[in-house]
Order: C-alpha cells, then sequence, then structure tokens
C-alpha cells in the first residue's frame, strides 16, 4: 500500500506522503490532521471495466501506464470518481484540445411571424457546460487540503483584465492570494509562514518594490515563496498564475534577489555567549584543536 502513487504525469502524490500529512499538526485546530481535517488527498484506484478503464488510460495519456493507474484527487472535478465526472480531466500534465460550443437548433412557433421553408429552425451557439481542461506538460499536482481548508478550482479562473473601448466595463482580476491563503493552515502550506506573517513580510518589501511586472506585488511574493518551499515547476505556476513561464522566472528572480537586500532583519544573530553556552560539549572539545586547510595552487 505505500508504493502507491499518483499517475498523473508530473504529480508527487502518493500513500507515504500522504500518512505523513496526516501526522501534521492542523494550524487552525491545533490537532493532527486526521483528527479534524483528514487528508488533503485520496489516491483513488481505475475503474475494473474494460471500456471504462480504457477512458481512464486515455485521459491520462501515458505512453507506459502502470498496471494500476492510481489518480489523486487532484485530478477529478468533484475530488473523486462520480457518475457525472467519472474520470480524471483537471491538471493532468498536457496540452487538451479546447472543446468547441454545440451548435443548438433551436424552433420558434409557428406564429412567430417567420417565413420560409426553414423558418421555424433558428440555429444558435450554446458553449459546452464543461470548462476545457488546459495545462502545459510540467503541470505538478495542485497542493490542497480538502473539507474547510479546500477551495474551488473556479476561483483560480478569474477573469484576466481587458482593455476595452469607451463605455464597456473593465474587468479587473482579484489577486490570487485572496483566494488561496483564506487561513493559516494554507499558508503554512504553500508559503512556510503563517497568514500573519506573510502579510508582514509581503508589507515590508511592497514598500521597496520597485517591478513593474502585471501581477500584483503580493501574488509575486506567494509565488516566490510557493516555489521556495514546494519546488513547484515554472510551468505549474505559469497555469496557476496566468502568466508565461517567462514571466515567471523573470518575476522569482526579481523578488529573490528584493528579499536577500531586504530579509536581513528577519534573520536572529545570537551573542557569542548565548552560542558558546548552547554549544555541544564534543565540539567545545574539538573545535579548538581543528584546523582548516585551502589548497589555492593550480592544477595543471
Amino acid at each position: 500500500m505505500s508504493s502507491i502513487s499518483c499517475s498523473v504525469r508530473g504529480c508527487h502524490n502518493n500513500w507515504i506522503k500522504r500518512r505523513q500529512q496526516l501526522k501534521q499538526q492542523c494550524f487552525e485546530h491545533k490537532v493532527e490532521m486526521q483528527e479534524c481535517c483528514g487528508a488533503a488527498y485520496n489516491l483513488h484506484p481505475p475503474p475494473k471495466d474494460e471500456e471504462h478503464l480504457r477512458l481512464w488510460l486515455k485521459a491520462l495519456n501515458l505512453k507506459r501506464p502502470p498496471k494500476r493507474p492510481y489518480v489523486c484527487s487532484f485530478h477529478f472535478v468533484d475530488g473523486k470518481p462520480t457518475d457525472e465526472h467519472p474520470y480524471p480531466e483537471k491538471w493532468l500534465g498536457y496540452d487538451a484540445p479546447v472543446k468547441k460550443p454545440r451548435r443548438v437548433l433551436k424552433r420558434l412557433p409557428p406564429d412567430s411571424g417567420t417565413s420560409g421553408g426553414a423558418s421555424n429552425a433558428v440555429e444558435n451557439c450554446e458553449d459546452e457546460d464543461d470548462i476545457p481542461t488546459h495545462c502545459d506538460g510540467e503541470t505538478q499536482w495542485e497542493d490542497l487540503s480538502v473539507n474547510d481548508h479546500s477551495y474551488s478550482s473556479k476561483l483560480l479562473l478569474q477573469p484576466k483584465p481587458s482593455t476595452s473601448d469607451k463605455g464597456t466595463q473593465c474587468i479587473e482580476q482579484v489577486p490570487l492570494y485572496i483566494t488561496l491563503l483564506r487561513n493559516d493552515n494554507l499558508s503554512q502550506l504553500y508559503t512556510g509562514l503563517s497568514l500573519d506573517a506573510f502579510k508582514s513580510v509581503a508589507e515590508h518589501l511592497t514598500k521597496v518594490y520597485s517591478g513593474s511586472f502585471h501581477l500584483h506585488p503580493w501574488d509575486q511574493l506567494l509565488m516566490t515563496l510557493m516555489k521556495l518551499r514546494l519546488n513547484l515547476l515554472q510551468g505549474d505556476l505559469a497555469e496557476r498564475f496566468s502568466v508565461s513561464q517567462t514571466i515567471i522566472s523573470k518575476i522569482i528572480s526579481c523578488w529573490i534577489d528584493l528579499m536577500e537586500d531586504n530579509m536581513r532583519c528577519y534573520i536572529p544573530w545570537l551573542p557569542r555567549e548565548t552560542i558558546q553556552a548552547t554549544m555541544p560539549q564534543s565540539f567545545k572539545e574539538h573545535y579548538p584543536k581543528t584546523t582548516c586547510v585551502i589548497d589555492c595552487s593550480e592544477t595543471p
């Protein structure tokens, strides 16, 4: 059971990781996760029916699928296989074709005043209810916590800002940190900081930030901390923040330098007396006798 892993390319969720997460303390309820919020995800086995298994494997799109292609909860629309969405559809690690809208014929009543042989048939287009899945080849798992720690993927699909002519309303994009960091548990999960600590760091760095990137500065900090905390691939971050991988690389490089120059105040340096008082006895005995020799000669 401990060897079960998610079969989606780029996803590293497995049974061992799930078990370790259950033993972690919930930062909201101050008890172990298994006692309040449960596991962040489950690993669902493939269907036994041959036709359903074929469609399951088709959704995974793997060249060499394992014998038992388990899939974690993050890749299902409903968090698990359901009658409406029985197969993996989200963040599958490859480009899925965008579904075209259906063309639907609607018939008008005979007395509507329309003339012609085909007057009663009016062609109209309706968009598909399902949101098309679109991910790049480096998309990793999405770090979520279930129950009250979960958030809907629809929150990530905020409308992008657009320029328009006079008289057309412009829709602003909601910063991702607002929907993602809703409590201390999620903030700790994604950034390694409590929510108050994240806000304190963000306010401190925003005062000295002088970049011109389109994203909200706090989203840029969140992106950088997610990279440092979870080591997410650039393709994954690009999908989450709706920007290109090139922009992801530039933003992270910018904020790493910004954090290095302006976060020295967060690194405490203990007094020499405190360091000596807490130094292991064996280190006290051997440290004065230690000699470090560096060979600076050139080798042929």
